[in-house]
């Protein structure tokens, strides 16, 4: 039978691993909800600058606020995927501590620790599991969401571009 210190192993490892994918998915949290705040402001200013334009530069501005909600939306879901990938691996790091504790337990209450350590383990690499499926979906919209973007502004002309940045063409 393997000493305790041995037992502990499996759960420290699981949770040093779930730190630093933890820590990779706050970096993109951040960067995306820094970006989508980014969306806002610039949809805002577009819709104050609207009021005094007309025509073509309407047109224009019109279009580039329309796009910006899109945007915006996709960039939410992508915020959600992140979101529920974080509260899985934080769930997992949980579980792991839970099974750490179990493995503590049996030394004085051998079948109660023994089977709280194996439920605790199996539910925490369920969970890191399932933290990571939502990591690969938010990963995989992430590119879609860039090719959109890109599409986007190539539809976009000089002048056209000249005017929403406010230059003179």
């Amino acid at each position: 039978m393997d000493s305790p210190v041995q037992q502990l192993v499996p759960p420290v490892v699981i949770i040093s691993a779930c730190g630093l994918l933890c820590l990779g998915q706050f970096a993109r949290y951040t960067a995306i909800t820094g970006r989508l705040r980014g969306f806002h402001r610039e949809r805002l200013e577009g819709l104050a600058k609207l009021l005094s334009l007309t025509g073509e530069e309407h047109r224009l501005f019109a279009e580039r606020c329309d796009e910006l909600e899109r945007q915006a939306h996709r960039l939410l879901g992508l915020v959600k995927l992140i979101r529920n990938a974080l509260l899985l691996l934080v769930l997992a790091v949980m579980c792991m501590i839970v099974s750490s504790l179990m493995i503590g337990v049996e030394a004085f209450a051998p079948r109660v620790g023994w089977w709280g350590a194996v439920v605790a383990f199996v539910a925490g690499l369920l969970c890191m599991l399932s933290g990571m499926a939502f990591v690969f979906a938010e990963v995989r919209r992430s590119l879609t969401l860039v090719k959109q973007e890109h599409f986007w502004l190539e539809q976009i002309n000089e002048t056209d571009a000249a005017v929403m940045v406010g230059d003179e063409a």
